[in-house]
């Protein structure tokens, strides 16, 4: 228990300090910011921030704005240039206000960070936005972002050509949009098959979206696509602030015109642009999910071009063509990491890639490593996935390995193991534990970073008395508390189950494991892979404030080739009392049952 004992800091330390290796954390995914005016961070704080004093003069922060007439309008402004405005920025927006007689509101987001917000796939779900007038004097504690709206009335006659209305010290083109059409903008939209928990799961989603006042429009435009007794509720067309409504409705206004427009000039384009913008696609686990590319530069710059009455329609386009070169068609990445066997000269491992189509057109899919020609090509519907199983044979010098993924014409190279990873002394650190993959994280290829007082790390190592064939897990888990969390230790007699926070696991092929052997703080082994998840062994616990470690002894009989070329094939997840699921080797989507698995060589201990 001392040697146990002395390691149980490193584990968590190594992990805070992100000396794990990187190669399995961030490797791959091949794939794809909000432009929503000035915004400026707010420092977190533990009591509200205090507004600053007011500012001379503001000005709009655009020169320009495409408004359905008959309704407000709703600007970003700035300081004036003579207050320290810049072009592409303003002092922070908490640190004034505009001057009394505009009838202006600071936008402010909030993070949410309650579990669920937490492992919510889409990022609007982890921002609570709220407008909050000059008169109240404060920014909510914590508050992420913020800028400065103010709500301007053109004249009763505008709405026949661009007319220049005075805002603050500066002024504003406005351009008159027409009335959004009546009818669907895409008649026909791909529709995966799913269960009607699916729909009704994406139907949460997008209610959620709908709240964000910046994502609405894409909420309402996806949830065309079904019914409301598919998606079991209607995605909201209001929210309950006049303000974030307005600008809501004005942002939704905008790309409905827009995309109407484009498609008068070519409904191809139009619907593809459409498709990506807003597109619901099916995970391998069978969850629908939306996947929306970032609003980055090039968004708002098609949004521009697509509402400006001087461009042509050619020019608009061009424009959409631009775009869509820009914005991903599809998504590749990996699900496990097997590594090339070992003990056997030239043999093949299998590993797993996902594949999603993005564009809303149907396809072809294939995945093979760098150089080897694809002997896995399969149909891709349309915003639709597929899982692509592929042999790699052999790692460059740093044990890695390259995987071409396509689907139709678009292609991403991919990093994975392309070989097996030694354990050695000290032992084999598993860190980091990722959390799932969100929509941003996935398109981006770049798992999250699990916060510090949230960390898991395992060690695998011989068991006491040196290499003999036996193994064991040295787990450690920062204890966060949860809603329902249990008390520490072992359960009081009689009680029906342990405690909520456990790790598992996996050992065997992806998908096929000979065991998932979980352990909980009662310190209990249970082989869930079989029927009644009957105990096989104790763990070794330690549970101390603030985190609580367990030894999981490894089966001998689960080690591949223990006499010539002993190895694992391994994947750990965490459960914490939250319900909140932690990985290694790589983070699971949603609807994933498990993680995947890496070919750990437990020869290499006495190399």
């Amino acid at each position: 228990m001392d040697r146990r004992h002395h390691r149980k800091p490193t584990l968590i330390w190594l992990v805070a300090a992100g000396m794990a290796s990187g190669a399995l954390a961030a490797g791959g995914c091949g794939g794809a910011g909000r432009a929503a005016g000035p915004v400026a961070e707010v420092p977190g704080r533990s009591r509200p921030v205090e507004m600053g004093t007011e500012v001379g003069a503001v000005i709009p922060a655009v020169s320009q704005l495409a408004v359905v007439p008959g309704r407000r309008v709703f600007v970003p402004v700035v300081p004036a240039a003579s207050e320290g405005a810049g072009a592409e920025g303003t002092r922070p927006a908490w640190t004034w206000r505009p001057p009394r007689g505009l009838d202006a509101a600071l936008i402010v987001a909030e993070p949410v960070r309650s579990p669920a917000a937490l492992a919510s796939w889409l990022p609007s779900s982890r921002l609570r936005w709220s407008a909050v007038r000059p008169e109240a004097g404060r920014v909510p504690s914590g508050a992420a972002a913020a800028y400065w709206v103010v709500a301007v009335s053109p004249p009763p006659d505008f709405g026949r050509r661009p007319l220049e209305v005075p805002v603050g010290a500066g002024s504003l083109r406005l351009i008159p949009l027409p009335p959004p059409p009546e009818r669907r903008l895409d008649p026909s939209p791909p529709r995966p098959g799913a269960s009607e928990n699916a729909r009704r799961g994406l139907g949460l989603l997008l209610e959620q979206a709908a709240l964000d006042p910046f994502e609405r429009w894409r909420a309402r435009l996806a949830g065309e696509r079904y019914s409301e007794a598919e998606l079991g509720r209607a995605v909201p067309a209001s929210l309950a602030d006049p303000v974030l409504d307005g600008l809501a409705r004005q942002l939704e206004d905008q790309w409905r015109a827009g995309l109407a427009e484009l498609g008068r000039a070519d409904e191809a384009v139009a619907l593809d642009v459409l498709r990506t913008l807003t597109a619901v696609v099916r995970l391998p686990g069978g969850n629908l999910r939306p996947v929306w590319p970032p609003d980055d530069g090039e968004t708002s710059l098609l949004l521009r071009t697509l509402v400006d009455p001087a461009a042509t329609p050619e020019r608009r386009v061009q424009a959409a063509q631009a775009w869509l070169a820009h914005a991903p068609a599809a998504v590749a990445w990996p699900i496990d990491d097997a590594g090339v066997g070992v003990g056997a000269a030239g043999a093949a491992q299998r590993l797993h890639i996902g594949v999603a189509d993005l564009r809303g057109r149907a396809t072809t899919a294939s995945a093979a490593e760098a150089g080897a020609t694809a002997g896995n090509p399969t149909p891709l519907p349309a915003h639709d996935s597929v899982l692509l199983a592929t042999d790699i044979n052999a790692g460059r010098g740093d044990g890695l390995a390259n995987v071409v993924a396509r689907a139709g014409d678009w292609r991403t190279q991919i990093t994975v193991l392309g070989s097996a990873v030694r354990a050695r002394p000290p032992g084999l650190l598993m860190s980091p534990m990722l959390p799932v993959w969100t929509m941003r994280s996935w398109l981006a290829g770049e798992p999250e970073v699990p916060v510090p007082g949230e960390a898991a790390a395992a060690l695998l190592q011989p068991a006491a008395g040196g290499p003999g064939g036996r193994w064991e897990l040295f787990v450690e888990c920062r204890s966060v508390a949860g809603e329902g969390e249990p008390p520490a230790g072992p359960p009081a007699p009689g009680a029906a189950e342990g405690p909520a926070d456990a790790v598992r696991v996996y050992i065997g092929p992806f998908a096929e494991s000979r065991a998932i052997l979980r352990v909980d703080r009662s310190g209990r082994v249970a082989d869930e892979s079989r029927p009644g998840s009957p105990v096989v062994a104790n763990a070794v616990v330690s549970d101390e404030k603030g985190l609580w470690t367990a030894v999981v002894p490894i089966p001998v009989e689960l080690v591949d080739n223990p006499a010539t070329a002993p190895s694992l094939l391994m994947g750990l997840s965490r459960t914490d009392a939250r319900g909140v699921r932690y990985t290694w080797p790589r983070p699971l989507m949603p609807g994933q049952l498990e993680p995947g698995r890496v070919r750990v060589d437990l020869a290499g201990w006495s190399r």
